[in-house]
């Protein structure tokens, strides 16, 4: 396979990488406002703009919900009441947001962009035009390029690059029991099992947008059933499994087709052998750009 997709990637501008106008908030966006936007669509990161474009912070999923908790516990505190809704009106943007946000210029290079995500260890990046946000430039954007194709490693068996440190549990598990594992065993998801049988590799965040999506709907007052798309069976049940044959380039094309970050590796018997994250795709990338 020609590598000459890789090559260009080297040359072009990250203006010509990623879609431009990218969604975005308004510093005065209400914390109530964020909620039902959490809960309705979801989302993982939004700029945060003023004036014509100017980007002033980075607002996360999670930070929504650790503000709605501090103030639910706050005013049932003072109160010994229920949630005050008045409060999640008056709390804005600017009020819960990131100030510190790492950026990168519009005219600076994929692989640049890349680099700095492996080092940093972050999924976003906002792209900068002067001070005007251009485009968010996504992790799932450089697994996207790889899956193409043009890259040195493409057809490398994933046998090669599985890893097998990653912990499992049963899928009655609950969805902050799975996040509490993920958190101490410090890896990119988990394995969910039915009578020790694999069903599938969960991701950190596929864990953590199911929990913030489920959250905000408690803060919201608002009913549904859980069971239909927060519980480790719903996410296991939408992620596939891939055989250790298959290459790296199989597992970027399943990951973008199912939106998905990680995939659990099983031989023919259905034995887990390990695991492949979008994390390893994304330093492969890097490795092949060196």
């Amino acid at each position: 396979m020609t590598h000459k997709r890789a090559e260009t990637m080297l040359t072009i501008e990250l203006n010509n990488f990623v879609s431009n106008n990218p969604q975005s908030i308004t510093d005065d966006t209400t914390l109530e406002d964020l909620l039902i936007r959490l809960h309705t669509t979801g989302f993982h990161h939004l700029p945060v703009i003023i004036n014509q474009n100017e980007l002033v912070g980075i607002l996360s999923a999670q930070d929504v919900i650790r503000t709605a908790e501090k103030l639910r516990v706050a005013t049932m505190t003072l109160s010994g009441d229920t949630f005050d809704t008045l409060t999640v009106r008056e709390s804005v943007a600017r009020d819960i947001m990131c100030y510190h946000m790492v950026t990168v210029d519009e005219h600076s290079c994929p692989k640049y962009a890349l680099e700095l995500m492996v080092e940093q260890q972050i999924n976003c990046l906002p792209i900068i035009d002067n001070k005007s946000i251009s485009g968010m430039l996504n992790s799932t954007d450089f697994v996207r390029e790889y899956s193409i194709g043009g890259f040195p490693s493409y057809d490398h068996p994933l046998r090669d690059y599985i890893h097998t440190n990653i912990p499992r549990m049963e899928v009655g598990a609950t969805l902050d029991e799975a996040q509490s594992v993920i958190r101490n065993a410090k890896t990119d998801g988990l394995v969910v099992l039915q009578d020790d049988c694999p069903l599938a590799a969960i991701s950190r965040r596929q864990v953590r947008d199911a929990q913030c999506r489920q959250s905000a709907g408690e803060f919201l007052g608002v009913g549904f059933d859980y069971e239909s798309w927060s519980s480790l069976a719903v996410l296991a049940n939408q992620t596939p499994k891939l055989s250790p044959e298959k290459c790296l380039g199989d597992a970027a094309m399943m990951m973008i087709q199912f939106g998905i970050q990680t995939i659990a590796i099983t031989n023919q018997n259905q034995r887990l052998l390990g695991v492949i994250s979008e994390a390893d795709i994304l330093r492969v990338m890097a490795k092949d750009w060196n």
